[in-house]
């Protein structure tokens, strides 16, 4: 699929849209026309010219009948239509944040002026009030909206997930109507009835509006992350062995040094956008600082609850900050957070998905996200070889998905299933079988083990059972927040003895360091400006966790603070 075959594509779309807009606005003021009067021969002519779009929009749109699923056409046919969408979308909130905002002044200032109201004539209302201006800022409102429309119906070929939206919107609008019917019986409105529909029409559409700004793209971010320059490290080979894992090979006498990176929590949207900012600028000063080999960022990449970011978009910070380590240009991988991909979320696990796909090794040569997932829950389940020159293993990495929620109940925490245990257990097994020996192994999640709070309960015990490094739990009544759910993930590590390090993130304050039952369990230190009350004036617990990996296979790892690292450009 070439470029010029889509841009066909997309300019007979826009022209779609303007004949479909053009016959939405042309039929209503033919309606206008006909109230409280007769069918009038001026009447029938503006219905009929408003047929002559609709025929056009019928003619236009069975030019692209052929239309392909987006995740077929190559990367850059695909970049050049999604940057038209964009354009669209962001015409939208422009004027239809202003079609708002002149619509309520309009109609706040025709209350007051009586004689307007005391008008029979429909057009002298609409002229005296200045309505026309409204329908004027609308136009282009409603010829984005048909365009977005006939993408989605063309580009997803899912006419039936379409319907049960379509269905979710009628319910929802249902209900509304309703309530303002219930409203409306209950102060028995006399007098102001003209007044009262159009405010409740408006507020109405408002709050779809604003339902609808939350997952609109912004892209404030991208001047920053597409200029930032490429921080010196050493190189790898970098290659996928027959089983599909990622393989990394070092020099036999040389350290490997990895950084830690947890709940970076970028919002996407303009009202925190200051907060988004200073959360890319943290992460790029402390890999600058450390120089890494490798990078891991164990969740939470974003936070699209809509709370506090007024974003539901997941896609475009999660593109954004890929695009920040693209440029930055070490290796680095991830898992999922819990609110990565919430259920509220504009895009779904799949989307995410395919969009990492886009963005691994393969194109990028910097992202290690993998070629194809294990056949158990979670995402990006992997297992990364640090191999020497002999093609020895130093150092297996697992990055494990510990899962979100519990249904859609946010407090109820998911855990890492069964099944991804037994994959750990069959995988280590493997690895310790064909080298002849325990093969040691570092293990990377987003959510703490249980374990975490009994090394906790019984440090502070003063049991001899558990050795504190560093750091604290800084949650509010030092409260560690992991799932209720069994899991026997520490049961089998303390069984097979090849991990004997835990790297989490999830609780923000929390940024412990300590040995359990021969185990290191290890909090990263977050970066969050955004989600936690009051944290974005609190860089106490903000930072990354440095791993070294020596030689002989065992490793070290120490906090780096933001606030010790030198900031300056």
């Amino acid at each position: 699929m070439t470029r010029e075959k889509i841009r066909f594509y997309i300019e007979t779309l826009q022209g779609t849209a303007f004949f479909a807009a053009s016959f939405a606005i042309i039929e209503s003021i033919a309606i206008l026309m006909l109230k409280g009067r007769r069918f009038g021969l001026l009447s029938v002519i503006a219905m009929l010219i408003g047929f002559i779009p609709l025929v056009m929009t019928v003619c236009e749109f069975q030019k692209v009948k052929d239309f392909p699923k987006i995740d077929t056409l190559s990367e850059e046919a695909q970049d050049f239509f999604w940057t038209a969408c964009r354009k669209y979308q962001s015409k939208i909130v422009v004027f239809g944040g202003l079609w708002i905002v002149a619509t309520l002044i309009i109609l706040w200032s025709t209350g007051r002026n009586m004689h307007v109201l005391a008008s029979e004539n429909t057009w002298e209302r609409i002229g005296h009030s200045g309505l026309w201006i409204s329908v004027l800022l609308l136009y282009p409102v409603l010829i984005s909206v048909f365009f977005l429309l006939e993408v989605q119906i063309k580009t997803e070929k899912k006419l039936m997930h379409i319907k049960q939206r379509a269905v979710k919107f009628a319910a929802a609008t249902f209900v509304y109507w309703i309530i303002v019917f219930r409203i409306q019986k209950i102060f028995m409105m006399t007098g102001q009835r003209w007044n009262f529909w159009l405010y409740v029409a408006l507020l109405y559409l408002f709050i779809n509006f604003c339902l609808w700004s939350l997952g609109h793209d912004d892209w404030s971010l991208l001047p920053y992350t597409a200029m930032v320059p490429a921080v010196e490290h050493k190189t790898y080979d970098i290659f996928i062995d027959e089983d599909d894992n990622y393989c990394i090979q070092l020099k036999d006498d040389e350290d490997f040094r990895i950084l830690q990176l947890t709940d970076i929590h970028l919002g996407g949207s303009r009202f925190c956008a200051y907060a988004d900012q200073r959360a890319v600028e943290a992460v790029y000063d402390l890999i600058r600082s450390q120089s890494p080999d490798f990078i891991i960022v164990t969740g939470d990449l974003v936070f699209s609850l809509g709370v506090k970011s007024f974003s539901i978009n997941n896609y475009t910070p999660m593109a954004q900050f890929a695009t920040l380590m693209r440029n930055i240009g070490i290796p680095w991988a991830f898992t999922y957070g819990n609110h990565d991909t919430e259920f509220v979320s504009s895009h779904s696990s799949e989307e995410i998905q395919t969009l990492f796909h886009r963005l691994s090794y393969d194109h990028t040569f910097n992202l290690l996200y993998p070629r194809k997932q294990p056949n158990i829950s979670g995402r990006s389940n992997q297992m990364i070889k640090i191999i020497n020159q002999d093609q020895r293993i130093r150092q297996l990495l697992f990055l494990l998905d510990s899962n979100a929620y519990i249904g859609t109940h946010m407090k109820e925490y998911d855990c890492v299933h069964e099944d991804q245990v037994r994959w750990y257990e069959m995988m280590t097994e493997k690895e310790c079988r064909n080298e002849g020996c325990i093969v040691p192994s570092l293990l990377f999640m987003h959510m703490p083990l249980k374990a975490y709070a009994d090394a906790y309960e019984k440090y502070k015990k003063g049991s001899s059972e558990v050795t504190r490094h560093y750091g604290k739990i800084g949650e509010k009544n030092e409260e560690i927040c992991y799932s209720k759910l069994p899991c026997r993930l520490f049961e089998a590590v303390k069984k097979l003895k090849s991990t004997k390090g835990i790297f989490v993130g999830h609780d923000h304050y929390n940024n412990i360091s300590m040995t359990y039952q021969g185990i290191r369990l290890t909090y990263g230190l977050s970066i969050d400006y955004l989600v936690m009350p009051g944290i974005n004036r609190s860089e106490n617990q903000r930072g990354a966790t440095l791993i070294t990996i020596k030689a002989d296979g065992s490793f070290e790892n120490k906090p780096v603070y933001l606030k010790d690292v030198n900031r300056k450009i």
